[in-house]
């Protein structure tokens, strides 16, 4: 997998698989963040080509400790698979925003 970070934007792009192997990666990518001074975070996974449980595990744990420090997180790009296991967490509402685009994120 590989990670692209926007500290100034505020912004994480997902390219690959994000699964046991990889999720200190997404971990390591929202410390990266915290340093940063943006309140609004965009995690484009739009290019994810796989998440497993552990995957989504590690979704849910970024989007904890942004809360756990006054920031806001959305994903955009998800797919309906991905969708789903994040509505079966109950994470879908919080985490959805289908008002922010994939162009919004990260310059491509």
């Amino acid at each position: 997998m590989t990670v692209h970070v926007d500290p100034v934007g505020g912004a994480i792009r997902l390219v690959g698989c994000l699964d046991r192997v990889t999720s200190h990666l997404l971990a390591d990518a929202i410390s990266t963040l915290l340093l940063g001074n943006r309140d609004t975070w965009v995690v484009d996974v739009t290019r994810l080509a796989t998440c497993d449980r552990i995957g989504v595990r590690a979704i849910g744990a970024a989007y904890r400790r942004a809360v756990q420090n006054g920031r806001q997180m959305t994903l955009t790009g998800a797919t309906e698979p991905l969708q789903r296991q994040l509505e079966s967490l109950r994470l879908d509402r919080h985490l959805i925003d289908s008002g922010t685009t994939a162009a919004d994120a990260l310059p491509a």
